[in-house]
């Protein structure tokens, strides 16, 4: 545990909430976005009248998530369980019984998944994904 006090995580709020359109492209859902400096949010703000030529920002299609309520309750899950792992309840305790440990090479390539064909869940580097077949 580090003394972070923010996080950015601003893509994990591509939610049903957040604003921008929900769009379909060849088949699956997005939410158009901008870029605060793009011509297009210049287009959206009321608080200031001049005209931009040339933004700075993007456009873009983000892909939608769903509402953001199942992602709270698993994120802060993640949290609960990180917070375990330096023995705590709270982030303070898990700052104090926190201790470094630097793992070797060896240890990194065991850490995951290892000897199996995972079939579903978050993909892990040199882990084969099985795709279902006919």
């Amino acid at each position: 545990m580090t003394d972070t006090e923010a996080v950015m995580i601003g893509g994990f709020f591509d939610t049903e909430e957040t604003p921008g359109r929900v769009v379909t492209h060849n088949g699956k859902r997005f939410k158009r976005s901008h870029g605060m400096a793009s011509t297009a949010a210049n287009d959206d703000r009321e608080d200031k009248e001049i005209d931009v030529d040339s933004g700075d920002g993007v456009e873009a299609l983000t892909p939608y998530k769903c509402p953001l309520a199942p992602l709270t309750e698993e994120f802060c899950a993640g949290i609960r369980s990180g917070l375990s792992y330096c023995s705590g309840q709270t982030i303070s305790e898990a700052r104090e019984n926190a201790v470094f440990v630097k793992l070797s090479d060896g240890a990194k390539d065991r850490e995951s998944a290892h000897g199996v064909l995972v079939e579903s869940g978050v993909s892990q580097s040199g882990i084969e994904q099985v795709a279902e077949s006919d």
